[in-house]
């Protein structure tokens, strides 16, 4: 089960959600809105390091980790976003969900 009291996987969360009769889109739609809104809130200090610190854009990425929580009306809400998140695990559902 990759359901857990405060971290869940996106595959459990759908499960769950699809076993209530919720439709899922109108769901990841939001969420997809609260990463797109929150990255073009950054969007030129991302472009000014880009500038400063790559020479060639085609060979660079950066990764970054967003935590949202859904309420209980299924809003999505930003918790934190992490730059360079760590990809190192310490439980089989931190395993599972970043590799």
């Amino acid at each position: 089960d990759d359901s857990h009291l405060l971290k869940w996987s996106l595959s459990a969360l759908v499960k769950h959600l699809e076993g209530l009769d919720i439709d899922t889109q109108p769901v990841f739609a939001k969420i997809e809105d609260l990463v797109i809104r929150t990255l073009l809130t950054v969007e030129g200090v991302i472009n000014a390091n880009m500038q400063q610190y790559v020479p060639n854009r085609r060979n660079c990425y950066e990764l970054f980790g967003f935590d949202v929580m859904l309420d209980d009306g299924l809003h999505p809400w930003l918790i934190e976003v992490n730059s360079s998140p760590s990809l190192a695990t310490d439980a089989p559902l931190d395993k599972k969900i970043k590799y």
